[in-house]
């Protein structure tokens, strides 16, 4: 959990008449726990989703001057603290001005209690509840299911390579942890989180595990516009960075028609041997987001 000295923040006021109107999240058992004037800041934007895994350090609910949206309780499974509503900005990340939390798209945390050094060692049950928190928010939220690599246990805390700088921080759009968020934030949590591990508890949760059954809808089509597109052009940078084929996209969320962002399309297409139609359709995009990992060639 951050600590939370330097926060200055003044939230605006609750007007949430009850968590299941704007859940972040569903579970059997939810408990709208709102702190007094911290009931969010709406998001100056909402490009570039991003959920962000805490743990509390604690092995009970924290009493929050900055909460987080929600917490999870693993000590009871299927109860949810629920802080602050999906549709605002939370607190719980340092900052000298106002929070990244609203100033760097929609920025998404979910504390779990537990502490950060028993993360790669957790029981089923912390994978289990963050699998659901993870698609939970894919689905709702259009967080991607891409992780960060690198996952630090204990050496992450304060300024290390895999913290990134605000301007990384804003760019990036996928499922980070608080060791990861740029300074001033230092904390370690959630620890050495075991992604494949993660990975296989969200592949059971997912509609379906095998890409040859995805639905073909179309998602994204020349002449489109908005986030989504930013989006894409981001994940298809990544991708050409990965597999050094020297080029980038512009990121600015057009697609023009018969432009290169088409033939980039295509391209990513056909080294997965997918049918090169150009457009970004359901089994592209279930790539292009990291919900599969790349076939064997």
């Amino acid at each position: 959990m951050a600590d939370q000295s330097d926060h200055i923040q003044t939230g605006e006021d609750h007007d949430d008449p009850h968590p299941g109107a704007v859940a972040v999240r569903n579970a059997p058992n939810v408990e709208w726990t709102p702190v007094s004037g911290k009931g969010g800041l709406t998001f100056t934007s909402t490009a570039n989703p991003k959920l962000i895994i805490h743990t509390t350090e604690t092995d009970w609910l924290p009493t929050y001057p900055y909460p987080p949206h929600v917490t999870v309780n693993l000590l009871e499974p299927g109860t949810i603290w629920h802080h602050v509503t999906g549709a605002k900005g939370s607190y719980a990340l340092k900052s000298a001005d106002r929070s990244p939390n609203y100033e760097c798209g929609a920025v998404y945390q979910v504390e779990h209690i537990g502490r950060a050094q028993n993360t790669a060692t957790a029981p089923a049950l912390f994978y289990e509840s963050l699998a659901r928190e993870c698609v939970w928010f894919h689905r709702n939220k259009d967080v991607p299911l891409i992780f960060v690599p690198v996952w630090e246990d204990g050496d992450a805390y304060g300024d290390w390579s895999g913290r990134m700088s605000s301007s990384e921080f804003a760019e990036f759009t996928g499922i980070c942890g608080h060791q990861h968020v740029h300074s001033p934030n230092a904390h370690w949590d959630p620890g050495k989180l075991d992604v494949p591990r993660l990975k296989a508890e969200i592949d059971k949760l997912l509609d379906t595990t095998d890409p040859d059954e995805e639905a073909e809808e179309m998602i994204l089509v020349e002449g489109a516009k908005g986030n989504a597109v930013k989006s894409m052009q981001r994940a298809l940078n990544n991708w050409s960075s990965a597999n050094n084929k020297g080029w980038s996209v512009a990121v600015d969320g057009s697609w023009e028609v018969n432009s290169a962002l088409t033939d980039r399309v295509k391209e990513f297409q056909k080294a997965l041997n997918l049918t090169q139609s150009g457009t970004v359709d359901g089994l592209t995009a279930g790539y292009l987001v990291g919900r599969y990992d790349p076939p064997n060639l």
